[in-house]
C-alpha cells in the first residue's frame, strides 16, 4: 500500500517539533501568492458547500409544499365522496319510505272490505248472507257420474287399501 508524501512529511514534521515563524516587520501573509490561491479555493469551496446546502434546503421545501399539496387534494377528494355517499344514502333512505307508503297505499285499495264497498256501491251488488249450493245426482245425467264416482273409489281402494279404509272411517265417524 502506497503512502502518500504528504502523510510522510508529516510524520517527519511531526517528529522535528516545529518552530513557529517569526515575521518580519516587512512581511505580509496577502502578498504570498500561496496562500492567495489557498485563500480563494476555500473561500470557492465554501460557496459551493453553500450552494449545495441551499439546493438540499429548497428541494426538501419544495418536496414537503409537493406532499402538503397532495394529502390537501386527497383530503378535499374523500370529503367529497364522503359527502356524495351520505346525499345518496339520504336519498334511498327517502325512497324507502315512500315505497313503504305506496305499498300501504296497494294494499288499502286491495283490501276486501273496499272491493265489496264497491261493488254494492258502484255496481248494485248485494251481500248474500247465505250462499246454499245444489248438488245434481249421478242419475239426472244418465248414469254417468255415479260411474266415473265408482271407477275413482274403486282405483283408490286397489291402490291405497289402508287409507281408504281410514277415510271410511272418518267420515263415518264426522257424519
Amino acid at each position: 500500500m502506497a503512502i502518500p508524501l504528504r502523510k510522510t512529511s508529516r510524520a517527519y514534521e511531526t517528529a522535528i517539533p516545529r518552530q513557529p515563524e517569526r515575521k518580519q516587520a516587512g512581511q505580509d501573509r496577502r502578498a504570498n501568492p500561496a496562500s492567495r490561491r489557498l485563500i480563494s479555493r476555500l473561500i470557492r469551496s465554501n460557496a459551493a458547500y453553500r450552494r449545495t446546502i441551499i439546493l438540499l434546503i429548497s428541494s426538501m421545501i419544495l418536496v414537503f409544499v409537493a406532499l402538503a399539496f397532495v394529502n390537501t387534494s386527497l383530503s378535499a377528494n374523500i370529503s367529497r365522496v364522503n359527502y356524495e355517499v351520505n346525499t345518496m344514502l339520504s336519498e334511498n333512505e327517502h325512497l324507502l319510505l315512500e315505497n313503504d307508503k305506496i305499498r300501504g297505499q296497494i294494499a288499502e285499495l286491495r283490501s276486501l272490505e273496499r272491493i265489496a264497498e264497491l261493488a254494492s256501491r258502484d255496481l248494485g251488488m248485494i251481500k248474500n248472507e247465505q250462499v246454499e249450493y245444489m248438488v245434481v245426482s249421478g242419475t239426472a245425467a244418465g248414469g254417468k257420474l255415479k260411474e266415473e264416482a265408482q271407477k275413482r273409489d274403486e282405483e283408490q281402494v286397489s291402490a291405497n287399501p289402508p287409507e281408504t279404509w281410514m277415510d271410511k272411517i272418518l267420515t263415518w265417524w264426522n257424519r
